[in-house]
């Protein structure tokens, strides 16, 4: 009978409503109060019809409770931890419980249940809620990302790894989900060469990064078709490779496994620019996948080329979009580089914006014409000048 489950959830409330009171955390009134609307809710959590916005709203109104319970503690200084303390929490999970197996089919209703696991810093029950979740919404990446992302937390890198395996079945077009894949496996490699750089007979360091490099390329042949989502890995693999070489600055095993596989990073990117001898069709090619694609490829040789190396690359490659986006990231680096590099930088950008397909804001401005008296000017003055022109 819906009363007798009612009832007893109600005694399940009454040690740490008592506790309250001892604590006078809430009066006499508020606590008839709290067990009246409680007992209201209890009915409309068992009502065969009930509306997830009715769900909703008892989540609503026990957040706020516990967010008045909380501020008054402070208040009173309690510091000991009672039974008080856990019961809001554990009450909202009950009801999260309750609302996901009713609307299991509704994902806003998972992500908010996640959402408070997360602020409540409930992570043993979070890995649980994320699995249930997976169970009925396996095609939601942002799940499988975060059910990766929990057990590398905990260092679970064998539960991690099977995670993203299963994801990708479902998800094998996500680029999210081979980046956390790839950067999982690039944690392994260097685990593995910080255990092994002092042992006798240890594995080749190429050995050690052979499974992050396999990851890669199978990634590369499932993604090769969409410009956007290679963009966007390609992107997360730099900052894999960043991350990676930061921390291998004194393993000298680990430094020569991330220089073969740089190497290859730096090929794809290369092959990867729309327009270019070997590259994508730019036929194919959004304009913002373009220049996503060509600004991955000239930030990355930018450590060891110059800009006017880049600059002649683009100019006698690049589509007309991405020679537009790399005059803009030259005006930035003017605005950001030391006085000397600036007048090599303007140097070069008065040079590319010559360049016969350049379409750009300088090149078609009223001003444009006084570039070659720029050029002829000391170059912080028409350094300056550039920049003035930039701001009409």
């Amino acid at each position: 009978m819906a009363s007798d489950i009612v009832e007893e959830a109600m005694n399940d409330m009454v040690p740490a409503l008592d506790d309250l009171k001892r604590k006078r955390i809430f009066n006499d009134e508020e606590i008839r109060q709290i067990v009246k609307k409680r007992r209201a809710d209890e009915y409309t959590m068992l009502k065969p019809d009930i509306k997830l916005h009715e769900y909703l709203s008892v989540v609503r109104y026990e957040v706020a409770l516990e967010c008045l319970r909380e501020r008054r503690r402070k208040e009173l200084n309690w510091r000991r931890k009672t039974v008080s303390d856990f019961a809001g929490v554990t009450r909202l999970h009950r009801i999260f419980s309750k609302a996901t197996f009713r609307f299991r089919g509704d994902i806003k209703m998972w992500y908010q249940y996640l959402d408070f696991c997360l602020r409540s810093g409930s992570t043993k029950v979070l890995s649980s809620v994320v699995v249930r979740a997976l169970k009925f919404h396996p095609r939601k990446v942002p799940l499988w990302l975060l059910a990766a992302d929990r057990e590398l937390k905990v260092a679970n890198i064998g539960a991690a790894r099977s995670l993203l395996v299963r994801g990708l079945r479902f998800g094998g077009s996500s680029p999210w989900l081979w980046a956390q894949f790839l950067r999982l496996e690039v944690r392994v490699a260097l685990h593995v060469n910080q255990t092994r750089d002092s042992e006798e007979g240890a594995p080749a360091a190429a050995s050690c990064w052979a499974p992050a490099q396999l990851l890669f390329r199978k990634a590369l042949k499932e993604l090769k078709g969409n410009a956007a989502s290679l963009a966007i890995f390609l992107k997360q693999v730099q900052q894999s490779l960043k991350e990676a070489k930061s921390e291998a600055t004194e393993n000298a095993r680990a430094v020569k496994g991330l220089a073969a596989w740089e190497e290859e990073i730096a090929e794809v990117l290369r092959s990867s620019r729309p327009d270019a001898p070997g590259g994508l069709d730019m036929e194919d090619v959004e304009e913002e996948d373009c220049n996503s694609l060509w600004s991955l490829w000239w930030e990355f040789e930018r450590s060891t080329k110059s800009w006017k190396e880049l600059s002649d690359e683009v100019a006698s490659q690049a589509p007309a979009c991405a020679m537009v986006h790399f005059s803009e990231r030259l005006l930035q680096a003017l605005r950001t580089e030391e006085a000397a590099d600036q007048d090599a930088t303007l140097k070069v950008l008065l040079e590319f914006s010559d360049a016969p397909r350049l379409l750009s804001p300088i090149a078609s401005s009223p001003s444009s014409s006084s570039s070659s008296s720029s050029a002829n000017a000391s170059p912080s003055a028409a350094a300056e000048g550039v920049l003035k022109r930039l701001e009409v």
